[in-house]
Formats: structure tokens, sequence, C-alpha cells
């Protein structure tokens, strides 16, 4: 089964009815989703929206989501409970932002919790960034990886080193090395 889907980044701030129905029109069963929008992520000026706060909103998403035959893959910024396994759900931690650094951090905590459950997410862009390396990748058990996503920002960015001087760094890694990990 393909399980390609949209990751909210990739939408800009998008409503969640409409990124479901775009979703859909584009032959994507699946998704990743907040509870709310990304303020500072929003070029297209799209409304302001909260699952956590708008039941008439959760209502509509599960209907369009339900309706047009689209799945959450991906959820962001959702408190887990210690049930989750029992409901079949998967936790997933991104190496590269936040409070983990690094591979070695990351396994560390996935040790830590010691649910099958609970496995990484790599994130190829944040994880080439800090390091990593195909070859990391390579050696880990499969089952411990979760999610991949092969990139949510620009291959190119301009990155300011004083006032008014810029450079262009590249952060292109193809997927195909991400692939030839497996």
């Amino acid at each position: 089964m393909n399980r390609v889907g949209v990751e909210r980044l990739c939408v800009f701030c998008m409503p969640p009815v409409r990124f479901v129905v775009l979703a859909a029109d584009l032959g994507c069963r699946f998704i990743g989703i907040g509870l709310t929008a990304k303020r500072y992520y929003n070029p297209h000026s799209y409304p302001d929206w909260s699952l956590k706060d708008d039941p008439a909103l959760r209502r509509d998403t599960v209907a369009a989501m339900r309706d047009r035959d689209v799945s959450i893959s991906l959820w962001e910024g959702f408190g887990v409970q210690p049930n989750a396994d029992a409901r079949g759900i998967e936790t997933t931690i991104e190496i590269g932002t936040g409070s983990l650094p690094d591979l070695p951090v990351a396994l560390a905590v996935v040790g830590h919790v010691v649910r099958l459950s609970f496995r990484l997410l790599i994130d190829t862009l944040h994880f080439f960034r800090i390091g990593g390396t195909v070859a990391d990748i390579a050696a880990l058990d499969s089952n411990i990886i979760g999610y991949v996503q092969l990139c949510d920002a620009p291959l190119v960015v301009s990155i300011q080193v004083g006032v008014g001087k810029f450079y262009k760094k590249d952060l292109q890694r193809p997927a195909s090395v991400v692939g030839d990990a497996q």
C-alpha cells in the first residue's frame, strides 16, 4: 500500500477541511496535521483555526476525512495517554529538533520509554543537518523507525551571516539515499 501523504507544513496553514479535500484531489489518502494553525508559517493569510478549541471544525474535519477516504498518518502536538498502545496509536519522537539534538540522545529516549509503539521520526532535513548519515539510518533496527519525512523546508536557503550579507546553502539530499539505507 502507498502510504505517502501530505504533511501540514506543505499546505502553509491551510484550514483542515480544505487540506483534506486538497489531499484527496491529489490522490493522497494520508495527511499530517496539528491541533492549530502555525501562525508564523501562513504566507496565504488563511484564517486562524484550532481543532482543539472548535468542536464544529473537528466534526467537519472528521466528516471530510470520512467522505474523502483520507486518514491522519502524523499528528503534531498531541499528548498521548498511557493507554495509547491499546488503541493502536503509535507515538514518534523527532530527531534533530527541540530536546533531541542527535541520534544517540533519541535512541536513549526510545530505550527509556520501552514501548513497541514509541519509535523514531526521521525528518531527513534535520537529520542530515545535525550530521546524521545514511550509514546511521542503515544501522538502525527498522522496527525503531516509525516515520520518515523527506523534507519540510526549501532545499536551498538564504542564511544571513552579517548585516546585509547572505549566502545560499544547498541542503539537498537525494531521497534515494534514504531509501538505499533500508
